[in-house]
C-alpha cells in the first residue's frame, strides 16, 4: 500500500473525530454522514477553459467547475468554489430529484 502524503495525512487528522465504525441508525443518517465525508475529502475544483457556463449558485458565466466524488460535476464560479457553495448545489440537486419522484 502506498504511503499517504503528509499533506493528505494532516488534512485527514483535522477531521479524525468524524471517522467511525459504529454504523448509522437510518439510511438518511448514513447519507448525511457520507456527504460530510465527500465534502471534507472528495471535493475538487478546476477550470474548463473550453466553455463558459452559468454558475449553479449565482448564474455568473464561468469556466469554474467542481467535482464531488467520481460522478458528480457542478459549475461553480470562483466565489462559489467552496464547501458551502457545493452544499448549496447539492441541496438544489436533491430538491430537483424530489420533485421528479
Amino acid at each position: 500500500m502506498p504511503k499517504m502524503k503528509q499533506e493528505e495525512r494532516e488534512r485527514r487528522l483535522q477531521h479524525k473525530d468524524k471517522f467511525h465504525s459504529d454504523g448509522h441508525a437510518t439510511a438518511k443518517e448514513a447519507l448525511a454522514c457520507h456527504r460530510e465525508y465527500e465534502l471534507d475529502f472528495e471535493i475538487r475544483f478546476f477550470e474548463d477553459k473550453s466553455t463558459q457556463k452559468k454558475c449553479g449558485v449565482c448564474d455568473e458565466l464561468t469556466t469554474g467547475r467542481a467535482s464531488l466524488g467520481e460522478f458528480r460535476r457542478y459549475v461553480a464560479c470562483p466565489e462559489h468554489q467552496t464547501r458551502e457553495g457545493i452544499m448549496v448545489l447539492q441541496e438544489r440537486e436533491d430538491r430537483r430529484k424530489e420533485t421528479r419522484a
